[in-house]
Formats: C-alpha cells, sequence, structure tokens
C-alpha cells in the first residue's frame, strides 16, 4: 500500500475509534451494555472488511494484535482500579466494565494503524503515551461516573506512567508482528522453489502434506518423503536421515536450510496459508511455541 492509501485507512479508522467509543461510553453508562458492545462490533467487523479488502498482510496483524491488546488493556485497567488510581461507578469488584473492554478492541485498530503511522520509535510512543491517554480520562470525568479517588495530579502521574510504558510494550509487539507478516508475504510473493521434508511413517504429518499439497497450486512446493528410499536418495547431500528425522527441514532456492518452526512458517507462506505462517514468524511466541513443537517431534518419533 502507498503512503496516500495508509493515510485514508488511517482516517477511517481515526473516525471509526471515536464514534465507537462515545457510541460504548454513551450507552454502557446506562446500562445497555449490549447496544454498546454490538455498536461496536459493528465497526469493528467493518474496518475488519474494509482492511481485508486493501491489504491482507495488514488484517492478519489486526487478528493477532486485536485479543493481545484486549488481554493486557483489561490487566492494565484492574491494576488502575485496584490501586485506586480510577473508579468506575459501574465497575464489577476489580474488573473494568464490559464498555470500556470493548473500547480496546477499537483501540487495537487504533495502534496498528492510525498510531503506527506517526512514529516506531518508543521515545515519541513513550510521551504520546504519558501526556495524550490521560486527557481521555479527564474528559471521561466530566461527562461519566468516572472519578479519581486520589486526585487528578497523582492519577494523570500514574495513568500516564502506565500507559507510556503500555504503548511501548504494544509498539514492540506490533513491530514484531508487523515485521513476521512481511517475511510470510514476501516468501508468498516470490514463489520461489522450496522442498519440504517430511517423515511419511508419521500419519499427522503425512495428513498435514496431504493438506498443503491441496493448496499448492503454483506447486513451487516440493514434497520429500524421508521414509522413501527413492525419495530421499539423491537428497542425502544436502541433510542426513538422522538429521531429517529428528525435525521438519526445508531447502529454499538459495540453498539454505531451514528446520523447525521456520521450515513449517516458509511452507504455510507457499501453500496460501498466511495467518499460520505470520504466527509461526512471530518472535516473541518462538519461546512458547519451540518446546511444543520439540516435544511433538520427539513423541512423533518414539510412536512410530
Amino acid at each position: 500500500m502507498n503512503r496516500s492509501e495508509l493515510l485514508k485507512m488511517a482516517l477511517f479508522n481515526c473516525f471509526c475509534y471515536i464514534l465507537g467509543s462515545l457510541w460504548s461510553v454513551f450507552f454502557g453508562l446506562r446500562g445497555m451494555y449490549p447496544i454498546g458492545v454490538l455498536g461496536v462490533l459493528f465497526l469493528l467487523i467493518i474496518q475488519l472488511i474494509y482492511t481485508k479488502r486493501h491489504s491482507l498482510a495488514l488484517y492478519i496483524e489486526d487478528i493477532i494484535i486485536m485479543p493481545i491488546v484486549i488481554f493486557f488493556g483489561t490487566l492494565l485497567e484492574m491494576t488502575f482500579i485496584r490501586l485506586k488510581i480510577v473508579h468506575y461507578a459501574d465497575a464489577l469488584s476489580h474488573f473494568p466494565p464490559i464498555w470500556m473492554i470493548a473500547i480496546y478492541a477499537l483501540f487495537s485498530l487504533l495502534l496498528n494503524h492510525s498510531l503506527m503511522q506517526v512514529s516506531k520509535k518508543q521515545l515519541p510512543t513513550f510521551l504520546s503515551g504519558f501526556f495524550g491517554v490521560p486527557i481521555s480520562y479527564m474528559i471521561g470525568h466530566f461527562f461519566t461516573d468516572l472519578s479519581f479517588p486520589h486526585g487528578k495530579i497523582i492519577a494523570w502521574l500514574v495513568l500516564g506512567s502506565f500507559w507510556g510504558l503500555f504503548l511501548c510494550f504494544l509498539r514492540a509487539i506490533t513491530n514484531r508482528i508487523e515485521a513476521a507478516s512481511k517475511k510470510t508475504f514476501q516468501e508468498m510473493n516470490q514463489k520461489r522453489p522450496l522442498k519440504l521434508f517430511y517423515d511419511g511413517g508419521c500419519p499427522i504429518c503425512s495428513k498435514e502434506m496431504k493438506q498443503l499439497n491441496k493448496r499448492n497450486a503454483d506447486e513451487t512446493l516440493k514434497f520429500i518423503d524421508i521414509s522413501s528410499k527413492r525419495d530421499f536418495e539423491r537428497e542425502r547431500k544436502t541433510l542426513s536421515y538422522e538429521q531429517a528425522m529428528s525435525q521438519m527441514h526445508a531447502l529454499d532456492a538459495n540453498g539454505n536450510l531451514l528446520f523447525g518452526l521456520d521450515a513449517f512458517a516458509a511452507a504455510y507462506a507457499h501453500c496460501n496459508r498466511p495467518f499460520i505462517s505470520t504466527l509461526l514468524n512471530i518472535s516473541f511466541l518462538r519461546p512458547l511455541l519451540n518446546p511444543l513443537y520439540r516435544l511433538f517431534a520427539k513423541h512423533r518419533m518414539y510412536g512410530r
């Protein structure tokens, strides 16, 4: 997407965020939670449809970022409530009201579309959180039942500090998701040949390879069955049998050997599965996914 298209999308995103926030607060504070949430859901769907038509990569980033922002945003609001920095009249114990959680869903798209266009550096991000976000809470104080038990000055300092750090945290996450998305779509668009080595004696592996082969429309992905001497014999100079059986491997057009999740990510990109490929390429998910994959590979070996 060019700069002009990104700007149009950012402006549309800002409009939806402001409208959705006002809608959610207006109906939420009057106890009409279903109407408030449905309004936000409608605006979310409209934005996602619009984004998908213009940029599949950005759409996938939105889908991945949204639950992350909602989860950590809810924890942040629970922290503010528990520390008595803010008080919502309709909050349930230490849990923020549902209309506030709905706003975080809208904010996730604002973060990925509009705020990402301002700056990708951490200092401007922190300052925007410290000086900008508390203003929205102060405005909410005048128009809603939001209050500050410890006073406005302390509230501003705490809200600003937490939100500055929170935005830096989200900035780091969005940067990594964007990098994973770029890696996936570069692999998809280049259409370079890729050899994928798999264990044909593993039922789960064979089933997954059949599914991938169905989506291998341009046939850039070539499947090499390690358990077949005829198929694997010609590849022994590249990869030993023991190596190939230890985990998934792939060989790209430049002769680079990929293994584990990198091999899977490249294969899914070739077979037009960008969402799964992007997830596998996200660096902060690797510490969780790598042990799970190694556990699977180990038990696959024992179960043959």
